[in-house]
């Protein structure tokens, strides 16, 4: 299929064409074909973004907010040839990504108290617990325990508690559980 956007009921213009616009044209140029670029490739935007944020209508907008706003003022320097639809799903994950790290960064920033260490090792997808260890502060240590320990069912917590905090045998809580001590 042809990349074509029919602009105001009389005007067929393809991604080329927008392109060119947008290079070539002035201000109220570049404003027409931007939004001849978002409409254009509109669809495929928002399949692209929401398979990358599932479920979160509002952040699902906020980041189609960003990527018009992004082709609105980066559209006058793509490159003649350059295929508009790419290079619009290219913004669009770049703003994707954007959106991950602010989030990421803010649920870190919402824990604060649970000290820097800790907050490097939860947002650090190859982080070690014994990297942890050898960073964290006993009182840090002891909030992320308590923050884990909090997210258990209460069975798993009680368990832990008694054989770590009471310490009682791996035996007495395994008979006591019906499994074997050494599952």
């Amino acid at each position: 299929t042809q990349n074509v956007v029919r602009e105001s009921g009389d005007t067929d213009r393809t991604a080329e064409e927008i392109v060119r616009l947008a290079r070539e044209g002035g201000e109220a140029d570049r404003r027409v074909a931007a939004g001849a670029a978002i409409r254009l490739t509109f669809a495929d935007v928002v399949r692209h973004v929401r398979a990358r944020i599932p479920g979160d209508n509002a952040a699902l907008e906020d980041v189609l907010q960003e990527v018009a706003l992004a082709v609105v003022e980066g559209l006058h320097a793509v490159r003649a040839g350059a295929a508009l639809r790419s290079w619009v799903l290219h913004v669009a994950s770049n703003k994707v990504c954007d959106y991950v790290r602010r989030r990421v960064r803010d649920r870190a920033r919402g824990e604060a108290w649970l000290g820097q260490a800790v907050i490097d090792h939860l947002v650090d997808e190859n982080a070690s617990f014994e990297r942890l260890l050898e960073r964290a502060g006993d009182e840090q240590l002891a909030a992320y325990l308590r923050r884990v320990l909090d997210e258990l069912k209460p069975r798993h917590r009680d368990v832990l508690r008694r054989a770590y905090l009471e310490g009682a045998s791996i035996e007495t809580l395994a008979a006591e559980l019906r499994l074997s001590a050494d599952a």
